[in-house]
């Protein structure tokens, strides 16, 4: 098995490494193991409708409900259409998901927080996927399998909040709230709804400051880099969740019984658990680790320009259709307004992408896009600096400022054994060049073909 150089503060080696190994191993193939067993049974239990998908969704996971056949049906879908795809989607999560758990356990198979993302991501489908979410509610032999391997999933998911990406608990007494968090869950049932929810509200709360508090104070510029995909990633995770449910809390048509919109939800999945795999695939593997910063910028510049615009459009829209309306009693929505906004927006397109871009980098990345300023302070205080260890400190850490490398170290060589080199060589030069005129002298004087140099003398008459 391929292995690289990790952390030695996430580096196992021994029985441990063994035992860690065996345990993600086991893992993989009682997933693996467990779908294989529920795909058959799957395809019949999905296309059966239940009585109300908007209870049954939730408690048991059904598909579709009986209102959603006939709106199906109109568009030429049967149940057992819509659960063959089904099926098919959460096969892709399932080879999504423990892909990406091979490659990192066959490129940092000695780093246990690779591990232990890894297992994360071989226990993810238990919530993500159709096949395996129904399991832990239908009575059968595989119930009590998958109840376990869902409690696996939420423990995982838990132990990577706290200790990524030091592999520590930061600080050192986050493992109490973090037990809290774990013991908190058999408990919920019996007691209020009100104490449960300020609890639990109260200890991700913990677990939150205590990531700022890493991340600030602890962590390393690439713990720091990492940090900042993962966050990325949930933040990705968070708006495409939010743009699935929030219209479904919003619209009331999208909540009728005969509504498809609930059906999105199954892809809405796949795609958070395709972020989430991405993104921490990337933090531990430290591949284009740097990148997040030109990411989060881009994202930054083109979601408030989005926005703007967006507003700004519809402005227009509706302050033109008005004003067209009350002068000349148009009706709203003609095609002259629209052609007006829209090439209103295209013409402040460029404009406000580079205000805003200008915006962004003066206030967020004022520190990083002003490197003639740093270079000009270093410049100052190299011309008092007599100690060379501190200006070696000094120039790594304004090179790491401006540039952010991924690499960098630094050759200091001897000045006066370069001069000493140099002079020698230059002597060795002037005596070789030397002896080489010496010898192209004494060719041409004696050479018959090109004569001697008393032959081109004037001869007196």
């Amino acid at each position: 098995m391929k292995t690289s150089v990790v952390n030695s503060e996430t580096r196992l080696h021994g029985w441990p490494l063994v035992v860690a190994r065996i345990l993600v191993f086991t893992m993989m193939a009682a997933t693996v193991g467990l779908f294989a067993l529920a795909l058959s049974d799957s395809l019949t239990s999905l296309a059966v409708p239940c009585a109300d998908p908007r209870i049954n969704f939730k408690v048991n996971h059904c598909l579709i409900g009986s209102a959603h056949v006939a709106p199906l049906a109109r568009l030429g879908i049967t149940p057992h259409a819509l659960a063959l795809a089904a099926v098919a989607l959460s096969c892709l999560s399932l080879l999504l998901a423990e892909g990406a758990a091979a490659v990192l356990l066959w490129h940092r198979s000695n780093d246990w927080m690779a591990l232990l993302v890894a297992l994360m991501f071989i226990l993810a489908p238990m919530a993500l996927t159709p096949v395996l979410r129904i399991l832990p509610s239908h009575t059968g032999i595989l119930q009590e399998p998958a109840g376990i391997l869902s409690a696996a999933s939420d423990l995982s998911i838990l132990l990577l909040l706290v200790l990524f990406p030091s592999g520590r608990f930061v600080p050192r007494w986050l493992w109490i709230p973090s037990l809290t968090l774990v013991l908190f869950s058999p408990v919920d049932a019996f007691l209020p709804q009100e104490v449960g929810a300020v609890l639990f509200l109260g200890l991700l709360l913990c677990l939150g400051a205590s990531q700022i508090y890493r991340y600030r104070w602890v962590s390393t510029p690439v713990q720091r880099q990492q940090t900042k995909w993962v966050v990325y990633g949930f933040i990705l995770l968070i708006g495409i969740n939010q743009l699935f449910w929030l219209p479904y809390g919003l619209i009331p048509a999208l909540r009728q019984s005969d509504s498809l919109y609930i059906l999105l939800a199954y892809p809405d999945d796949f795609f958070q658990l395709s972020i989430v795999v991405v993104t921490f695939s990337v933090a531990i593997l430290r591949h284009r680790l740097w990148d997040i910063d030109a990411l989060i910028n881009k994202t930054l510049v083109y979601g408030v320009l989005t926005g703007i615009l967006g507003t700004l459009y519809a402005c227009l829209v509706i302050a033109l259709s008005t004003l067209a309306g009350a002068i000349n009693g148009l009706a709203v929505g003609q095609p002259a307004v629209l052609v007006i906004s829209t090439l209103t927006i295209v013409t402040l397109f460029r404009p406000v992408l580079m205000r805003i871009q200008t915006l962004i980098d003066r206030h967020f990345y004022r520190q990083k896009y002003d490197a003639e300023k740093a270079l000009a302070a270093f410049s100052t205080s190299l011309r008092n600096e007599v100690d060379l260890s501190h200006m070696h400190e000094q120039l790594l850490a304004i090179v790491q400022e401006t540039m952010q490398p991924t690499f960098l170290s630094l050759w200091i060589f001897s000045m006066t054994r370069q001069v000493s080199e140099g002079e020698i060589r230059g002597e060795s030069l002037s005596c070789e060049e030397d002896r080489l005129g010496r010898e192209h002298f004494n060719s041409s004087s004696t050479d018959p073909e090109k004569g001697s140099m008393n032959a081109h003398k004037p001869q007196p008459f």
